[in-house]
């Protein structure tokens, strides 16, 4: 997995709003947001729906600090309530992620690469799916716990 680093004229993108970090970042495109975990930024920039697997993009392309961050993270009201559930399940896996890694990066970043993008990319074949908050936390603690993701929908 490669991410893009960010440079001091591109650093507004890659600012989260996690940390202390400032919260009234606007992403700028659709891309920077895919790959820097923060396409549901853009959905919610956007007020575009939000399908499940782009919740799982935070958790598949945050970095190590940002995805402890995220799952240190308090559960707190959202931006809107009917996203409540989801960030509740976000932060709820960014936990287990990262206790199952052990604090270790290596470990956390091969849960990522092949437990977490696997997982958004079948997700994302199925954009429309009725997938539920609690469903996806289900899938992905097994998938986490088991080490692979499973796509029985190929």
């Amino acid at each position: 997995m490669w991410r893009r680093t960010a440079t001091n004229a591109n650093r507004h993108w890659w600012e989260r709003r996690i940390g202390g970090r400032p919260q009234d970042q606007l992403v700028d495109n659709e891309f920077d947001a895919l790959l820097s975990g923060r396409y549901v930024d853009w959905l919610i920039q956007l007020d575009e729906p939000i399908p499940a697997w782009a919740w799982v993009n935070r958790l598949a392309h945050s970095t190590p600090p940002d995805l402890r961050a995220l799952a240190s993270q308090p559960f707190v009201s959202a931006e809107r309530a009917e996203l409540l559930q989801w960030e509740c399940v976000v932060r709820s896996v960014a936990r287990f992620v990262v206790t199952a890694a052990a604090d270790d990066d290596s470990k956390l970043c091969t849960i990522q690469t092949e437990v977490l993008v696997p997982a958004e990319l079948s997700l994302a074949r199925r954009w429309h799916s009725e997938l539920r908050p609690p469903q996806l936390a289900v899938l992905l603690a097994t998938a986490v716990h088991d080490g692979s993701w499973i796509d029985n929908n190929r």
